[in-house]
């Protein structure tokens, strides 16, 4: 027992040291004040070099002798920066003339402070050197050694972080603990963070989100194409936000093509919403998303509905949105009017309920419900509307956001009413090599009137371009083509081709094989030099060595060989060869042909017909059979014509009618026009044409 008490007595003592000894240490470091013994009009100095390094022009020596110094040299050629290399060395003792100078101080709050930063290293000048001379070379072979490391490690361009690994030489990064810097570095002429996203907020840093769209890339192409091919200079920033076309676009959920507006679910949206203005627009890209009551947001908004507030100050808030909560601003400033809460404050709740972040959210809708309540509302009318922010804010969408989504948006509606031609081409221009994508946006764009031009051998490049008030097909979109043949071509045709044997003279000069220059004939590429495509094939071994002989000698001198005219492929034929090249039927669709033998209805006028019994006759793209309860078979039909696509459900009674559907067939439908999300035709009578 009396050991145990000793024991214990000695810890008590060995505590109350430690503790007396760390008081001793704060007190001392914090009142010793350093000074410096050197005058400071001396100008000759002697000492050892313990760091030696080039940051940029400039020399710097870190020379310990009577009193720590930094030294300076500035060179700026590369030879004499190498020859310095050579003779000055780690460990060297040096006689140094120059003048001193007082380090100088931050005057911008909590910036690097050079002067306490070397203060601290017990520096308190830094030397202009004039002049070096070397006293004595230090022979130390790890010295050495050092040294030839030293000067592998300024070649290079980042040198400060080599030094820090290698050197071990840290206080080149920062003068204190790297926890107290923000990390930043140069991404060309901008000043960039090394923090990720997810640290800055927490820091007290402010984060700034931007988003490359290629929609702002489509824009900026269609308003550089109106003005060299119309010359019409565009002021996107000037476009009226009340322009009635547009608006109709957003109204009738025609919003192809449209950034953020192209979904089934957002046309069914806007079908219900009634677009009139802008602020429309806006509230459906928040509209769309889960946590806000869309169903009375559009009752209220449609029958206009009288909505009751607290006071008016919750008037202004949520009058514009028929006391419907829509976006998260509307949170920050709920939370400033009923609790209290400063906006910086109301956005920390923001982001906790966003975030789920649930320690934190209590603690808020205690600070709310106090808040509120000093405010003069009840407990019942606080909680309810906590708990209708805390619903809504985990999904709710910001409404800076969707201003800016919808100004763009709005801006591509403009340019795709007013110049429909230069719209479609620069969603093509997005899309080269996606045959699906390709034959959706031109029917789109065949619908709105837009007139499509096969691809021709002196007119075509390798993009889609502006021709005879249509869009020119271009000849890398041509299956064994590609861009780099496409430009080739290009290059070799100079001002155009003269004729047949021009082109492929110097189609063949070039590289271009025979298997090319057979889906170029099919392509159409050839058509303007008179001649059809039956008859170029059947006459293409003479044309190809006519072309080899002709290759690089005046074509004067090789005699052109007679052509043998051949009548024209069937249209079938071409057709199908149009869809292997191209992906899709370009010049003629198969529903083409059939459309004038009945009276059917085309599909982009299907809409103006809703409720009503319709012919229509399409092409089968897909088939998707199901059971029915019945355990029948019926089926899904995609089908399109050459201008639009729509679907088709075939209940068992009219499918048994029918042999087996498959892709690829033609089939004549007469059904009724119906709507849920999008149009569609319940089928009343079917039959396979083709």
């Amino acid at each position: 027992m009396r050991s145990l008490k000793t024991i214990l007595q000695y810890n008590k003592l060995f505590i109350v040291f430690f503790i007396l000894l760390c008081i001793y240490i704060l007190l001392f470091t914090k009142i010793i004040k350093y000074e410096s013994k050197l005058d400071i009009r001396k100008n000759v100095f002697e000492g050892v070099i313990t760091s030696i390094k080039f940051e940029g022009d400039r020399l710097v020596l870190d020379v310990k002798g009577e009193e720590r110094l930094i030294a300076n040299y500035y060179v700026k050629s590369k030879e004499k920066k190498n020859t310095i290399l050579d003779v000055i060395h780690h460990g060297d003792k040096i006689l140094l003339k120059g003048t001193l100078k007082v380090p100088f101080n931050n005057t911008i709050p909590n910036n690097f402070n050079y002067k306490k930063y070397l203060y601290n290293k017990r520096v308190y000048y830094t030397l202009k050197i004039d002049s070096i001379k070397i006293l004595n070379e230090n022979s130390n072979p790890f010295i050495k050694l050092k040294n030839r490391v030293i000067k592998h490690v300024n070649s290079y361009k980042d040198s400060t972080y080599l030094y820090a690994f290698i050197l071990g030489k840290t206080e080149l990064i920062s003068d204190e603990v790297l926890m107290n810097r923000v990390p930043l570095y140069m991404s060309g002429s901008d000043i960039v963070s090394g923090y990720s996203m997810e640290y800055l907020e927490s820091i007290g840093l402010l984060k700034i989100d931007l988003l490359a769209l290629k929609n702002l890339t489509i824009i900026d192409n269609i308003v550089k194409m109106v003005s060299i091919n119309e010359n019409v200079n565009i002021k996107l920033n000037n476009i009226p936000l009340n322009d009635v076309p547009t608006l109709n676009i957003f109204k009738n959920a025609n919003t192809f093509g449209i950034f953020q507006f192209e979904s089934d679910v957002m046309k069914n949206l806007l079908q219900r919403l009634k677009v009139t203005t802008f602020d429309d627009i806006v509230a459906a890209n928040a509209l769309v998303r889960p946590g806000p009551d869309t169903d009375t947001y559009l009752e209220r908004k449609n029958n206009n509905i009288k909505v009751n507030y607290l006071n008016t100050d919750l008037e202004k808030v949520l009058g514009p949105t028929y006391g419907v909560m829509v976006y998260q601003e509307q949170i920050m400033l709920i939370a400033n009017i009923m609790a209290g809460f400063t906006l910086s404050e109301a956005d920390i709740l923001r982001r906790a309920m966003s975030k789920k972040k649930k320690d934190l959210l209590k603690v808020q809708e205690e600070a709310f419900i106090k808040g509120a309540l000093k405010n003069k509302y009840d407990y019942q009318t606080a909680k309810k509307y906590y708990d209708d922010i805390l619903s809504f804010a985990q999904y709710g969408f910001n409404k800076s956001h969707a201003v800016a989504y919808s100004m763009i948006a709005y801006k591509m509606g403009y340019l795709k009413v007013h110049y429909p031609k230069y719209f479609y081409l620069s969603l093509l221009s997005m899309i080269i090599g996606n045959d699906y994508k390709t034959s959706v946006i031109i029917r789109e764009a065949r619908s709105k009137n837009v007139e499509f031009l096969l691809p021709d051998i002196n007119k075509s490049t390798e993009k889609y371009e502006i021709v005879d008030n249509g869009i020119l097909f271009p000849l890398s979109n041509i299956r064994n083509i590609g861009i780099s043949t496409a430009r080739d071509i290009v290059k070799a045709r100079g001002d155009g081709f003269t004729n047949i044997f021009d082109a492929l003279t110097k189609l063949l000069e070039i590289g271009v094989n025979r298997k090319t220059i057979e889906s170029l004939i099919y392509a159409s590429c050839f058509d303007s030099f008179g001649y059809n495509k039956n008859t170029l094939l059947y006459n293409l071994d003479n044309l190809l060595t006519y072309a080899f002989i002709a290759k690089g000698l005046e074509q004067d001198i090789v005699e052109h060989p007679s052509i043998e005219v051949k009548e024209e492929f069937p249209r079938d034929i071409l057709m199908e060869k149009e869809k292997e090249l191209f992906g899709f039927y370009l010049s003629y669709h198969p529903v083409t042909k059939y459309k004038n033998k009945y009276n059917v209805i085309s599909l982009n006028n299907v809409k103006s017909y809703f409720g009503k019994v319709i012919d229509t006759m399409v092409l089968v793209e897909r088939v998707k059979k199901i059971k029915d309860k019945n355990g029948n078979d019926m089926v899904f039909v995609t089908g399109s014509d050459d201008v639009s696509v729509l679907e088709y459900i075939i209940f068992s009674k009219v499918y048994q009618t029918i042999t087996e559907l498959k892709k690829g067939d033609i089939l004549l439908v007469r059904g009724k026009v119906e709507r849920k999300e999008n149009y569609q035709i319940i089928a009343e009578k079917a039959k396979i044409i083709a």
